[in-house]
């Protein structure tokens, strides 16, 4: 075992084997190849693996990620953390598994094995997917398990308002979308792809009736009788289902995904039952002396009084949130449900494509990919909150604090807080 000679403690392999080159016994490392670690000169995609990361997914490295020199293969001056990332694809199995709730074990239909034991216990198959194999899965898996240790985290640190209630309800799983076939579960949350990925569910479950999922019509997704969800099996079923399948959810920056609700269901003049039902409302209680034609129509509804119905007390009193605009831990109860892998709108199609290999059809299937021009970005977001009054905005971020922390968002530069 050789240490780094830079004065650091930056090993090669400090608390794993050398592993020799194919040309014989592997170098001595360098003070620069320490100074690579040191400095932090890695490639860019992998400046996200952090030191936390590492720590958690694998306890023995922390930053003593060594040399690149001492991978098999790796040219002389490689970045030293590819070491990290190869003990990460040799130590797979074991470490992923550990971090796992379930076993080995888990029974496989049809003699395959489940999307579950392809995310925690990849097969050689997995690894040969992807080039070069160890690099790219082996981000992944420390990606996903950053994701998933962020809502475990957040869950405890706020235990009192993200476990007020202690035991779910079938009710509580209606989002819950589940495929018996590929053993998934899929919680969906309005305005983050739910349209496209209900398709894709309607594909996986359809036992053939549909093969391309953009050619199923997005108001035929949304019909529930077109999907089965986890509140219509028995307390024993859903037991098994959520201890054996798949769960997964996709997830947007909390405000983006607000605009994106109220620009497709206040600005759009084809919405008339959201008007009836919630804009006469939102203009009753939020308009002073609103003409009698926006009371009975209520289709102008202004982002300030969208906002400020949202933090109004007796909004939350009188009843839940719609489905388009509630939090994602009320949709899909995060502190209750272990979810195996979360999915963000800011990697989409790689996090669906990466969900839909785990489930074996990666081949065929892919996430629908097309432009559309009429998506709400960041900068369209910020220019919605320029007419939010501070105070309006600490309160709703307030209301949707939870989500920002859960899926690690970062609260957003526009925003005046108080």
């Amino acid at each position: 075992m050789q240490f780094c000679s830079c004065g650091k403690s930056l090993t090669c392999a400090s608390h794993f084997p050398r592993l020799p080159l194919a040309g014989g016994a592997p170098p001595h490392p360098t003070p620069s190849d320490c100074a690579n670690v040191i400095s932090g000169r890695f490639p860019q995609h992998l400046k996200t693996v952090r030191a936390r990361a590492l720590r958690s997914f694998l306890p023995s490295a922390t930053l003593e990620v060594g040399c690149g020199r001492c991978v098999p293969g790796a040219p002389a001056g490689a970045p030293c953390v590819l070491h990290a990332v190869w003990i990460a694809r040799s130590s797979l199995r074991t470490l992923v598994m550990r971090r796992s709730p379930f076993g080995v074990d888990i029974c496989c239909r049809k003699g395959s094995r489940s999307p579950l034991q392809e995310l925690y216990n990849p097969t050689q198959r997995s690894l040969e997917r992807v080039s070069p194999p160890w690099l790219e899965l082996s981000n992944t898996a420390v990606l996903h398990q950053m994701r998933r240790d962020q809502v475990i985290d957040t869950c405890r640190a706020n235990s009192i308002v993200s476990r007020k209630r202690r035991v779910l309800t079938p009710n509580d799983l209606k989002h819950l979308v589940v495929d018996e076939d590929h053993e998934l579960i899929y919680c969906y949350v309005p305005k983050v792809a739910c349209t496209n990925w209900k398709r894709l569910m309607m594909v996986l479950t359809g036992r053939g009736k549909y093969s391309d999922p953009m050619e199923i019509p997005a108001n035929e997704a949304h019909v529930s009788a077109n999907l089965k969800t986890l509140n219509q099996y028995s307390i024993p079923e859903i037991n098994h289902r959520l201890k054996s399948y798949m769960k997964f959810l996709f997830v947007r920056e909390p405000f983006e995904r607000l605009v994106s609700a109220y620009r497709n269901k206040f600005t759009q003049k084809y919405n008339t039952s959201f008007h009836k039902r919630y804009g006469t409302k939102i203009i009753r209680r939020q308009r002073k002396n609103a003409t009698q034609e926006a009371l009975r129509k209520g289709d102008d509804v202004k982002f300030e009084e969208f906002v400020a119905y949202l933090i109004d007390p007796h909004t939350q009193r009188e009843e839940p949130f719609n489905e388009h605009w509630q939090t994602v831990y009320s949709l899909c109860h995060p502190c209750h449900i272990h979810y195996d892998l979360v999915g963000k709108y800011e990697t989409l199609e790689e996090d669906s494509n990466y969900v839909l290999q785990l489930a074996g059809v990666g081949s065929y299937l892919k996430f629908p990919t097309y432009a559309k021009s009429t998506r709400t970005t960041d900068e369209m977001t910020t220019e919605f909150f320029q007419n939010i009054s501070s105070e309006h905005q600490t309160q709703l971020y307030e209301v949707y604090k939870l989500d920002f922390l859960m899926f690690n968002y970062s609260v957003p530069s526009y925003l005046k807080l108080e």
